[in-house]
């Protein structure tokens, strides 16, 4: 039994009279129920784990919500495939625009010298020290759900400047010793 707020740890329990396991429960404020972990690592040690895929299993969910994964149902796993590879492209785009839309809204570094050239074509729009709004939401988040109106030649840059790094990100520079 774990009460709200409370973490217990049973170490050496037998499982089915078969197995000798180390089970561990905590509630956690704000949640409806509380975990329990099963495992022969140390209670603690199996709790922060199961903490740890908690989180990787909530950024795939909403990963999973945001890309609309959840909707697909290809009979194939070779168009499924495609479709999640279309999708993440689709998402590395989103995520560039909008985080150069997050610095133009919310500021930028203030420090002139650590900005990339395209920051300071754009210094005029994004003089602000990074400020509350810029740590609380997303690049992707304020592309997709916050209401923004910028002047056409603004946009014109974000976006050439987020087709710049994609281009950098899919086709770098590569030195070779091949000479033409």
């Amino acid at each position: 039994m774990v009460a709200p707020g409370e973490k217990v740890t049973y170490p050496g329990i037998w499982y089915t009279g078969k197995v000798r396991v180390n089970v561990a429960g905590i509630w956690r404020k704000g949640l409806a129920e509380p975990l329990g972990v099963m495992t022969n690592l140390e209670p603690q040690q199996g709790l922060e784990i199961d903490h740890q895929w908690m989180k990787m299993e909530e950024v795939l969910w909403d990963w999973k919500s945001l890309l609309g994964l959840a909707r697909l149902m290809n009979k194939k796993q070779e168009y499924m495939g495609k479709m999640v590879a279309l999708l993440l492209l689709v998402y590395a785009v989103g995520l560039l625009v909008g985080e150069r839309l997050r610095d133009v809204l919310y500021g930028e570094s203030e420090d002139p010298q650590t900005q990339t050239p395209a920051a300071q074509r754009l210094a005029d729009t994004s003089r602000r020290q990074r400020g509350r709004k810029w740590r609380q939401y997303s690049g992707l988040f304020i592309l997709l759900k916050q209401k923004w109106l910028l002047p056409q030649a603004t946009w014109r840059q974000i976006l050439h400047d987020a087709l710049a790094t994609f281009t950098t990100i899919v086709l770098p520079d590569v030195p070779t010793h091949v000479r033409t």
